[in-house]
């Protein structure tokens, strides 16, 4: 098994990286997906496939589970547990990884034009990037940013209150 040096890596460096990461890989991958959802074909003849008409409704279901997965980095940064923001991580790395292996295939069998590789080897990239920071607990090292206040009551406060108000 093999294990990665956490020192070799200053904190502030892992915590911006933590920060910065999923906001611009939530923001690709949801902008994207927005408008592969909003604009399909014309995004379909941009990339060099002639897409029907007909297939809107198919490739916006696609563009929606883009948009899916870049608000689920979101998630991952403020919503999230450092166990549950680690799932995340590991199954969007999934996604991008299965996608841009089944891009390359497509690609080498003339299913899609070669200006695809991009978007093959860029999936490639962010789940090799995700995988290795995972791998290297970086989460447990790095205090997520908040959007409420330390001064607010934290959820599991409230929830707790609404228990008690129920019994």
């Amino acid at each position: 098994m093999m294990t990665y040096n956490n020192e070799l890596v200053p904190l502030r460096i892992k915590r911006r990286f933590v920060i910065i990461w999923p906001v611009m890989v939530g923001l690709m991958d949801g902008g994207l997906g927005l408008l592969w959802a909003v604009k399909s074909v014309a995004f379909m003849k941009v990339m060099g496939v002639v897409a029907s008409p007909d297939s809107r409704v198919l490739l916006g279901g696609l563009g929606f589970i883009g948009v899916g997965v870049g608000l689920s980095y979101g998630l991952a940064l403020y919503g999230a547990n450092r166990k549950q923001a680690t799932v995340v991580w590991i199954v969007t790395a999934l996604l991008h990884g299965l996608a841009g292996v089944v891009l390359i295939w497509m690609i080498a069998d003339d299913w899609l034009p070669t200006r695809w590789w991009g978007v093959a080897l860029l999936g490639l990239l962010v789940a090799v990037v995700q995988m290795f920071t995972v791998r290297a607990n970086w989460w447990s090292t790095v205090n997520k940013p908040r959007l409420v206040r330390r001064d607010r009551m934290p959820i599991e406060s409230l929830q707790g209150i609404m228990t008690r108000a129920r019994d």
